[in-house]
């Protein structure tokens, strides 16, 4: 299925509805025939990505983020033999953005791929002349959490009719989710977070014992066309989305006032998946205070040198400082003014 009213909004020729954001990165990534090679990801990307590279048959080259928590720009300038990788993937993390177009130009000048994962940051709008331009690849997600929350679903975007029908064809091939994978994928991520809560080891995330779960994570889905429907209905509203999910972030850093946490405020032109703090003292208690209020608040994305054993920490400052410090807040449309005055009185109390 074409998602007409998501062509429109990205300005993309094509879009492919498919189950998840996850199988849309693997069938993109197989219909760009890129095929041995590496791929360059943040070191706070969602860990399906790293599994998606691997089923692809790549290898996960993971960089450190900035100062925005998105891919930085200074370590791809260092790396000297470009010929063995076969795509950057930059996700928008958190709806914000940081050093693209630099980025986008080492990918232009050394012939590589590069995928916008919108999958946190649908509506982003990056302040350039012609904002489609940025790359003729990218991927959504609108499964739990997404700002398109419809609990299912992701596409594949592109300007290229050659990559669309690869695509369409590489997607038709894949098995179709099922009750037996949807269990599978239920315990995928319950090990991710038994390992995040340290559980258990990380070598539950070795390689080879991740082979099993292919197929819960990379798999197709039968739409109907009342899904597609509802898709595209909160497509044509996603500005009304994004402005109040703009504003609920700003009563956040209106109302919140403590010494121990600091908000981060995004660019112009960016979303908010969530309202990102970075939270100077006792982070995981004061997690467990608020959540044992009640409160949805949660501390993605960790490193992932902490969940994979085949992903080490050195030259991963930023993202182990940031992952040890960081808790997301709710923008959505439950979150009202009344509950972030609540969650400051509780973080007032836990400080006391």
């Amino acid at each position: 299925m074409r998602i007409l009213a998501l062509e429109q909004h990205l300005k993309k020729r094509f879009c492919l509805l498919t189950k998840s954001g996850s199988s849309a990165m693997y069938v993109l990534i197989k219909s760009l025939e890129i095929r041995d090679k590496k791929i360059i990801v943040p070191a706070n990307i969602c860990f399906d990505i790293i599994l998606t590279i691997i089923y692809s048959g790549n290898i996960p080259l993971v960089i450190d983020i900035d100062q925005n928590q998105c891919l930085s720009l200074r370590p791809l300038l260092k790396i000297k033999k470009t010929k063995n990788i076969g795509a950057i993937i930059y996700p928008y993390m958190y709806g914000n953005y940081g050093n693209i177009l630099p980025i986008k130009k080492f990918a232009d000048n050394n012939g590589i791929y590069l995928i916008e994962d919108l999958a946190p940051s649908l509506g982003i709008r990056v302040p350039v002349q012609k904002r489609h331009k940025i790359s003729d690849y990218s991927i959504c997600s609108f499964g739990t959490g997404k700002i398109i929350d419809l609990g299912f679903g992701g596409s594949i975007n592109t300007n290229s009719e050659k990559v669309y029908l690869k695509a369409k064809k590489n997607y038709s091939a894949l098995k179709t989710y099922s009750k037996k994978l949807e269990k599978k994928y239920l315990e995928l991520n319950e090990i991710s977070s038994k390992i995040e809560m340290k559980q258990i080891n990380k070598t539950e995330f070795s390689k080879f014992k991740l082979k099993k779960y292919k197929d819960c994570l990379i798999s197709k889905y039968n739409f109907k066309e009342s899904f597609l429907k509802k898709l595209s209905k909160s497509v044509l509203k996603i500005n009304l989305n994004i402005n109040n999910r703009a504003r609920k972030a700003k009563l956040f850093r209106k109302y919140l006032k403590n010494k121990n946490i600091k908000f981060i405020k995004h660019k112009k032109g960016a979303v908010y998946w969530r309202q990102n703090a970075i939270v100077f003292k006792n982070r995981d208690k004061l997690l467990n205070h608020l959540v044992s209020n009640g409160v949805y608040a949660r501390k993605y994305f960790p490193s992932l040198s902490e969940l994979f054993p085949f992903i080490k920490k050195d030259n991963l400052l930023n993202a182990n400082n940031y992952g040890n410090k960081i808790i997301n807040f709710w923008v959505g449309q439950k979150t009202s003014k009344q509950e972030i005055l609540r969650i400051n009185k509780l973080i007032k109390n836990f400080y006391k």
